[in-house]
């Protein structure tokens, strides 16, 4: 009688399950000892590896006698790769991928939609807080323990390890010899295609649009994609057989991971204010902010200024020196979101703004609807490389959505320098070309349906100048027309309250196009494995 496994072995997954969560509490629930905590986070590689060791030495503790056993077989990395193929692996990165969408909608009330993303998802792992689950005052005393769970970029690509190992065991080629080399070929040229699709979008100056390239626009994507898509069916149909659709399904949705990573890492969204006869050449960066110091008042892109990035603004409590500043600089506290009320009296303690204007926190607001937009601002003291104090100053982004020209000054010596804390600016410019795209409001017109304050339509007339591409042209922008030039999308988004200038959306998204060819591609395996089945299904019941 074969004898029985024990009972550590035979309840594996739940043995593994609590030693996972109880390795990924602990860590969190240290950190409120303010000691562990800077020493985790000053020491982000040390600490990994000690939790790491100790979290492997535990499941040597608990599979002593069955790991020796394992790692005797001759069928170790088979076995390793059969448990990533497997269905249960798949299900079970479901499960920690609902979990992870749980979590990041409850962490919106708190940090804000955009926080989220950036710190749930696209990330490796992420640090889940225990109050977010709780309500009422016992969320305040557990405020700051918490635990580590995988991020996007984990979960991600657990999906494609499983994926892939999947296809490597499972999926056989059901083709001779000379039907391999043909359906390579046409693979080839499908992925070739697909890549030529990617590429073109991702490097094609558009001409400014009109009202009758919006349909040809959606026409070319999906025509593209059939395109791409039709050629590889062929090919995975001469390799594959009957399971030529699976293929070409999970193609798409592999290629849809890569979208999100593009997007993740390259697209940029930000907005272009620009009044009535005036022109502008940038674009203020959403969610990025700097403070520039400038030897000048001048806002041309020639300026001779150095950016501290709003990262650095964020270390609150440390003081930072630049090798090109004559200065140091400690912020004493970051405020995430704040209103800059008036003060009752003159203070002395801050200089500049600060005399007269106070910095007030108020509750960082989630970002979802456009008209919630968090202000912040910063407390921030300097002193010049021997030490000497220069003042305590400080800066709000409302000083700057007041006027973007707007500097406070500081001197240094027998030298003045202006500083401005706004959104982080990104010129325009073509490929190729060394100066930057100017864009002038000619007109801007806002309708409204009669008797309503409902608006009909508002758009700008612009004048867009392109010395390097020598395009000199007016282009209207609208609603439902959007401008497409340097590899950004102008959407009319709002205007000034007095209707003197206009506001413009800006996005640049170089991985535009992969979302139109996955969902073709994957539509078109979804059609294909439909028809097979109908097919399969109709040839029954005639039988019958």
């Amino acid at each position: 009688m074969a004898q029985d496994k024990p009972f550590v072995v035979k309840h594996s997954f739940f043995f593994m399950s609590i030693l996972s969560i109880l390795f990924l509490a602990m860590a969190g629930v240290l950190e409120t000892n303010a000691k562990i905590k800077e020493f985790q986070e000053g020491n982000g590689i040390v600490a990994f590896l000690i939790w790491f060791s100790m979290y492997i030495a535990a499941i040597f503790f608990l599979y002593t006698a069955e790991l020796r056993e394992f790692f005797k077989s001759d069928k170790v990395v088979m076995n390793c790769l059969k448990a990533f193929a497997s269905l249960k692996f798949t299900v079970f990165m479901l499960g920690v991928s609902l979990w992870l969408v749980f979590v990041g909608t409850l962490a919106q009330e708190e940090f804000g939609i955009w926080e989220v993303v950036n710190n749930y998802f696209r990330c490796f792992f992420t640090q889940v807080k225990i109050s977010h689950m709780i309500p009422g005052d016992v969320a305040l005393a557990t405020h700051k323990i918490h635990y580590y769970f995988p991020g996007g970029y984990v979960i991600g690509g657990s999906f494609l390890v499983n994926l892939l190992t999947a296809h490597t065991l499972k999926f056989k080629f059901s083709a001779s010899l000379k039907e391999k080399v043909i359906g390579g070929i046409i693979v080839i040229i499908g992925l070739a295609f697909t890549y030529w699709a990617i590429a073109d979008g991702m490097s094609k100056e558009d001409i400014p649009s009109a009202y009758v390239d919006s349909y040809k626009r959606v026409l070319y994507r999906l025509l593209v994609g059939l395109g791409a898509s039709g050629v590889l069916l062929i090919g995975c149909w001469v390799l594959f057989k009957k399971r030529a659709g699976i293929v070409i399904l999970h193609f798409g949705i592999v290629l849809l991971l890569f979208s999100e990573l593009i997007t993740g890492f390259f697209q940029v969204e930000g907005n272009m204010r620009i009044e009535e006869g005036k022109t502008s050449s940038y674009i203020d960066v959403a969610r990025k902010f700097e403070l520039t110091v400038s030897s000048s008042l001048s806002t041309e892109i020639s300026e001779d200024s150095i950016s501290i990035s709003d990262e650095m603004l964020k270390k609150a409590g440390v003081w930072q020196k630049f090798e090109k500043l004559p200065f140091q600089f400690k912020v004493k506290r970051w405020y995430k979101n704040s209103t800059l009320p008036q003060r009752a009296a003159p203070t002395k303690e801050h200089r500049g703004l600060g005399a007269k204007y106070d910095i007030q926190l108020v509750k960082a607001v989630p970002g979802i609807q456009s008209d919630q937009v968090n202000t912040p601002a910063f407390e921030i003291e300097f002193k010049d490389k021997e030490e000497k104090p220069l003042g305590t100053y400080i800066f709000s982004l409302l000083m700057y959505d007041k006027d973007s020209t707007y500097n406070q000054q500081i001197t240094v010596g027998d030298k003045t320098l202006n500083l401005m804390f706004r959104n982080k600016r990104e010129y325009l410019y073509s490929k190729g070309s060394t100066q930057p795209v100017q864009i002038k409001l000619i007109d801007f017109r806002h309708d409204s349906y009669l008797g309503t304050n409902v608006p009909k339509n508002y758009s700008s007339l612009v004048q867009l100048s392109d010395p390097a591409q020598e395009i000199d042209r007016k282009v209207l922008i609208s609603m439902n027309n959007p401008l497409r030039y340097t590899g950004r999308t102008f959407y009319q988004s709002s205007f000034a309250p007095d209707e003197s200038g206009t506001v413009l959306q800006v996005v640049r998204n170089p991985g535009w196009m992969i979302p139109y060819l996955c969902c073709v591609i994957v539509g078109m395996g979804l059609l294909f494995q439909f028809i097979l089945t109908l097919i399969k299904f109709t040839n029954r019941k005639m039988k019958s």
